[in-house]
C-alpha cells in the first residue's frame, strides 16, 4: 500500500520541465497547462498568474500522526485575464496532529474572464487531533466565476461497519478507508495530467513517491 507519510515540497510541472519550487514560489508568466504537486509541505504556496490562458492545477495530500504539525498557506492571484487556477488538499489526522489551512483566491480588476477554484477536505481520527480551515476570496474583477469549500469528517461508520462485516480487522478497515480518501487525489491528478498532456512528468514525481501504482 502507498506511503502518504513522505514529505514533497511544491512540484511544478510543465510540458518543458518538472522543478521543485523550494520557497513556495511560482511565477506563471507563459500561456500553458501546469500541474503542482505537493505532500506534507508546511509553509506557503504562492501563484501568481501573469499571462493570460494559463491553466494551473494544485494537488496535495497530508497525513498527520502523533503530535506532527502542518501549515499550509495557498495562494491563488490571478493578475491577468482569461485564466484558472483549481486546488484540491487532502488530509488525514490521528493523534495529536494539527494541521492549519488558508486558502487565499485573489483577483484583481483587470484579470476578467478568470476561473479560480479550491477545495479542502480533511478526516480526523482522533478526538485530540485538530484542523484548521480558512479558505477565502478578494475578488475585484465583476466577470469571474470563483467557488471554494472546506469539510472536516471522520470515518464513515457505515463504511466501517461494512468492512468489519467483509471480514477486515477495525485496523485493517481503517488503512483502507485512509488509503482510498487520499488516493482520490492521485487518481484525480493523473486524470488530468494525462487530459493535459502531462502525465509523463507527473508519473516521475509518482513513482518516485512511490504513488504511481495507486
Amino acid at each position: 500500500m502507498a506511503d502518504f507519510h513522505q514529505v514533497l515540497r511544491p512540484v511544478l510541472i510543465s510540458t518543458d520541465e518538472v522543478k521543485t519550487c523550494p520557497l513556495g514560489l511560482i511565477n506563471l508568466n507563459q500561456p500553458g497547462n501546469y500541474l503542482v504537486w505537493l505532500m506534507n509541505y508546511s509553509g506557503e504556496l504562492s501563484i501568481d498568474i501573469v499571462s493570460s490562458y494559463v491553466r494551473v492545477y494544485v494537488f496535495g495530500t497530508y497525513y498527520g500522526r502523533q503530535n506532527q504539525v502542518f501549515d499550509l498557506s495557498i495562494n491563488q492571484r490571478h493578475i491577468e485575464p482569461n485564466s484558472l487556477s483549481q486546488v484540491l488538499i487532502k488530509g488525514v489526522f490521528a493523534g495529536a496532529s494539527r494541521f492549519s489551512y488558508k486558502g487565499l483566491i485573489k483577483i484583481l480588476a483587470k484579470a476578467q474572464s478568470s476561473q479560480a477554484y479550491q477545495k479542502n477536505q480533511n478526516l480526523i481520527l482522533s478526538d485530540k487531533a485538530y484542523v484548521e480551515s480558512d479558505p477565502f476570496l478578494e475578488i475585484e474583477a465583476n466577470r469571474v466565476v470563483c467557488g471554494h469549500g472546506s469539510t472536516t469528517s471522520s470515518l464513515s461508520i457505515r463504511q466501517l461497519n461494512y468492512l468489519l462485516s467483509r471480514g477486515l480487522s477495525h485496523a485493517q478497515a481503517e488503512r483502507l478507508m485512509i488509503f482510498g480518501f487520499l488516493s482520490e487525489v492521485v487518481y484525480q491528478s493523473k486524470a488530468k495530467a494525462k487530459q493535459l498532456k502531462l502525465l509523463a512528468g507527473l508519473d516521475k514525481i509518482l513513482n518516485r513517491l512511490k504513488l504511481g501504482r495507486t
